[in-house]
C-alpha cells in the first residue's frame, strides 16, 4: 500500500532531489587547462595523437546507478565537464575504487547508440558493430578509452532508500561513456568515475530531468564542505543560507562553462591594483569548476599579490609548490578575507564572493598550511572548488547566472528547508531493484511543496519566502490509510455487485493516447546488445574533420604541486 500511495502521489506532484556529497583528499589536485584544448584525432593506425594535457584527481563525489537493476558508482561532480563516464565490466588495469565496474551483461535495458545515427559525443571512432567510441589521453601518460552506451540513470545516495519509487522518479535514460581501459593516475583515484554537469543541452542530466518533467526547475546546487556537502537537483533552498543568494552573470556559450566576468579584486579592505582585463580575456575568461581543487589567476597579478599579501600579513606569501615551509594556524585565523567582485545580472551591480583565509590556505599532504590560489594563466583564471566550499552556489542554466551565499553545507545537518514553490506535474518512473552492490543504509532527502503550485520563482536573489517541506510519516499515519483502504475495498464489492449484470451492449468505450511505444524510442537511441545490427553494410567512422566539443573542453594540466607529485607517483 505504501508504494501505491507513492506512486500515486508522484504522478502528480514535481520534486525535487536534494543528496550528499563526498569527499576523499586524494595527493594531486586538478587543475583544468582551458588555454590548450587540442581536438583529439583518431590516427590512420587506429590509435589516439595525445594532447597536452595532465590529469590530476578530483575531490567531491556522488552516487550514480546504471541499468536494471541498478548498478551503483561514484561520480566527481565536475561543473567543468560534459560527459558521465565510470569504469564497465572487463575494463583493463582500471584499477580498485569505491565499486565494481558496471557490468553490462546484467543489465536489461541497456543499448548501444550507433555511430551512424550521429549521437551527442562527437565519435572519435566507430567499431565494426556500429558503436560509439571515445578516448582521452593526457601527457604525463594517463589515458582512458570508452564505448557510448545508454541506459536507465539516476542518482541517490550511498544506498537507495526503502522507497524505491523516490529513487526513480528522478531517473531517466542517459548516455554515458563506459569505460574499457585505463592508465595512469586513473588507476588509484578514490571515485569511479566522473559526471559533468556544464551546461551543454545533450549530456546534461539536470537539463534532461527537467524536459522530462522529473525536477520543477532547470537548476541544480553545489554546496561543499572540506569532507563532502550537498547537491540539490531543481530546487534552491535557502534555511542554510546565511547570507541571500547573490547572484551573478554567466556565459556558458564556449563548451558550457560557466564564465564569469570579473570587476575588482580586494585583499581584505584593500583592492588589488591590477589588470583586470587579464582575467576577462581569453577564451574563457573566469570559470566556476567544481573540478578544479585549487583557484588560478593570471601570471601578472603575482608580484601585485604578494606584496599585498606580505603588507597585511607581515609574512611572505607561499604556495603549496614543494617550498612551501607551513604558516601557524594562530597566525591563518588573522589573515585578511579574499574578494572578488563578479558583474551582476542586471549588469550594473555587483556580486561579492568573500573567502576567508582559513578556506585559500589549507594544511597539504604534510599538515603544513600553504596557499591554493596560484598565479599561473596568461589570462583568464578559475574559481575552484576551494573558493566554493562554505557556500550554496546555484547554477540556473535558463536564466544563465549563477548565485552564491554563505551556508551551511553539511548534508546531515539539513534536516528543516524551505524552498521556492514549483509546478506540479512530474510523472513517475517504474520502481526498479534495489541494487546489487550496495550494503548499508542512508537517506534521501526529497524537497515537497505544500502550498498550491505555481511557476518557480527563482528571478530574484532577494526572494526567500516559501513553504516548509512536508514530511511524509507513514508510522504515524498508517492507520488513516488502512481506513481509506478499507473503505475502497467496501465501495468496490458493492460497486460490483449492482452493476454486474449490466450488458456489454451498453457500455461505451473511449481511446485515449498512448505513449510513445517503446520500439519507436529503440529506432532512435540505438540497439540493444544482443540485436543484430542490421545497418552494418553502413558502417564508416566519422571524418577525422568533425568537431568533437568533448575532447575541446575535457583537458587538466598540472599546478606546481601536482607536477611534483605527479613525477613522485611514477617515479620507482
Amino acid at each position: 500500500m505504501r508504494t501505491m500511495l507513492l506512486l500515486a502521489t508522484l504522478a502528480s506532484t514535481t520534486w525535487a532531489l536534494k543528496m550528499e556529497l563526498h569527499r576523499h583528499d586524494d595527493m594531486l589536485p586538478v587543475k583544468r587547462d582551458r588555454d590548450s584544448l587540442r581536438q583529439l584525432r583518431r590516427l590512420d593506425d587506429g590509435t589516439y595523437q595525445g594532447v597536452p594535457l595532465n590529469l590530476g584527481m578530483g575531490t567531491h563525489y556522488a552516487w550514480i546507478y546504471a541499468g536494471n537493476p541498478p548498478q551503483r558508482a561514484s561520480v566527481i561532480i565536475d561543473t567543468g565537464s560534459h560527459i558521465t563516464a565510470f569504469p564497465c565490466s572487463g575494463c583493463h588495469g582500471c584499477g580498485q575504487h569505491t565499486d565494481t565496474p558496471f557490468d553490462i551483461a546484467k543489465s536489461s535495458t541497456l543499448q548501444y547508440p550507433q555511430c551512424t545515427a550521429r549521437p551527442p559525443f562527437s565519435c572519435s571512432a566507430c567499431s565494426r558493430e556500429n558503436q560509439c567510441h571515445i578516448s582521452q589521453s593526457y601527457t604525463e601518460g594517463s589515458s582512458w578509452d570508452a564505448v557510448i552506451v545508454e541506459d536507465h540513470v539516476w542518482l541517490g545516495d550511498t544506498a537507495p532508500t526503502h522507497n524505491d519509487a523516490l529513487n526513480t522518479s528522478f531517473g531517466t535514460r542517459f548516455m554515458f561513456g563506459c569505460q574499457k581501459k585505463v592508465t595512469g593516475l586513473f588507476v588509484n583515484q578514490v571515485a569511479d568515475g566522473i559526471m559533468g554537469v556544464s551546461d551543454t543541452a545533450s549530456t546534461n542530466i539536470v537539463r534532461k530531468l527537467y524536459q522530462e518533467k522529473k525536477i520543477p526547475a532547470n537548476v541544480f546546487s553545489l554546496c561543499l564542505t572540506p569532507n563532502g556537502g550537498t547537491m540539490a537537483l531543481g530546487s534552491v533552498e535557502t534555511a542554510h543560507q546565511r547570507e541571500p543568494l547573490q547572484y551573478a552573470m554567466v556565459s556558458t556559450a564556449n563548451n558550457g562553462w560557466y564564465a564569469v566576468h570579473v570587476e575588482s579584486l580586494r585583499l581584505g579592505n584593500k583592492p588589488l591594483d591590477v589588470d583586470i582585463s587579464s582575467m576577462n580575456s581569453g577564451r574563457h575568461r573566469v570559470i566556476v569548476d567544481s573540478g578544479t581543487t585549487d583557484s588560478y589567476f593570471p601570471t601578472n597579478y603575482a608580484s601585485i599579490w604578494n606584496a599585498a599579501f606580505e603588507a597585511a600579513t607581515g609574512q611572505a606569501y607561499m604556495t603549496d609548490d614543494g617550498s612551501c615551509k607551513g604558516y601557524a594556524a594562530d597566525d591563518v585565523a588573522s589573515f585578511p578575507p579574499f574578494e572578488i567582485s563578479l558583474r551582476g545580472i542586471d549588469g550594473t551591480s555587483s556580486a561579492i564572493l568573500r573567502i576567508p583565509a582559513s578556506q585559500y590556505i589549507v594544511a597539504n599532504n604534510q599538515g603544513q598550511l600553504c596557499s591554493t590560489i596560484f598565479f599561473t594563466e596568461a589570462n583568464g583564471g578559475v574559481i575552484g572548488a576551494n573558493m566554493m566550499i562554505g557556500h550554496e552556489f546555484v547554477f540556473d542554466l535558463d536564466a544563465q547566472r549563477v548565485g552564491f551565499a554563505p551556508a551551511n553545507c553539511d548534508y546531515r545537518g539539513l534536516e528543516l528547508e524551505t524552498k521556492f514553490d514549483v509546478t506540479t506535474n512530474a510523472t513517475a518512473l517504474p520502481v526498479l531493484p534495489h541494487p546489487t552492490n550496495s550494503s548499508m543504509n542512508a537517506t534521501l532527502d526529497v524537497l515537497v511543496p505544500t502550498k498550491p503550485p505555481v511557476a518557480p520563482q527563482l528571478k530574484g536573489a532577494s526572494t526567500h519566502a516559501a513553504s516548509a517541506p512536508f514530511a511524509i510519516d507513514f508510522s504515524s499515519t498508517l492507520f488513516v490509510f488502512v481506513g481509506v483502504a478499507c473503505a475502497v475495498i467496501v465501495l468496490g464489492i458493492a460497486y460490483r455487485l449492482v452493476y454486474r449484470k449490466r450488458s456489454r451492449a451498453d457500455q461505451s468505450w473511449t481511446s485515449v493516447p498512448t505513449l510513445q511505444d517503446e520500439a519507436e524510442e529503440e529506432e532512435h537511441h540505438g540497439v540493444l546488445p544482443d540485436e543484430a545490427d542490421a545497418d552494418a553494410p553502413k558502417r564508416n567512422s566519422l571524418s577525422d574533420d568533425d568537431d568533437d566539443e568533448f575532447f575541446d573542453s575535457e583537458g587538466y594540466v598540472m599546478s606546481p604541486r601536482s607536477l611534483r607529485k605527479c613525477k613522485e607517483a611514477f617515479e620507482p
